[in-house]
């Protein structure tokens, strides 16, 4: 009997490589996820260290210009900080997204690699079955002529 060969290892081959791109999205959105959320935290601790600042700066009595100046600027930190939250919500989405593809991807491999398996294991029996049937074969004839020599 020939050697196994699974008629659908291309369609496997083809999931496989459709599971390694779909973990390398989801790990590239996964990374963009992390800069973004510490781009977050950083604008936010500036923020916050410039809203303290202002504070002081208000207390010492500074011109109103400069102070305006110094608002129009925390204003324009406030906004950047809006925007980074609606970036990092989008990119969450987008995680879990990639996160379902990935595991679509996944499952739909693993189910090409059980049916190669069961068509393995069928294949072994199959073999295990001719094998037995040569040796029963073989068993035979050996009967069979010590049967003629004997007559």
């Amino acid at each position: 009997m020939k050697k196994f060969k699974f008629s659908l290892q291309p369609l496997l081959e083809h999931r496989e490589i459709l599971e390694e791109l779909a973990r390398k999205d989801y790990m590239e959105v996964v990374d963009r996820l992390r800069k973004e959320e510490e781009r977050l935290r950083v604008y936010v601790d500036l923020y916050r260290r410039f809203s303290e600042n202002l504070d002081n700066i208000k207390k010492e009595g500074r011109e109103v210009g400069e102070l305006r100046f110094q608002y129009r600027y925390l204003n324009s930190i406030r906004e950047f900080i809006e925007s980074q939250h609606k970036i990092v919500a989008d990119l969450k989405k987008a995680v879990e997204e990639k996160k379902t593809e990935l595991t679509r991807a996944s499952i739909d491999k693993k189910v090409m690699e059980k049916a190669k398996e069961k068509k393995k294991e069928q294949y072994k029996k199959e073999l295990k079955l001719e094998e037995q049937k040569l040796t029963d074969e073989v068993a035979v004839g050996g009967f069979v002529r010590r049967k003629d020599n004997e007559d």
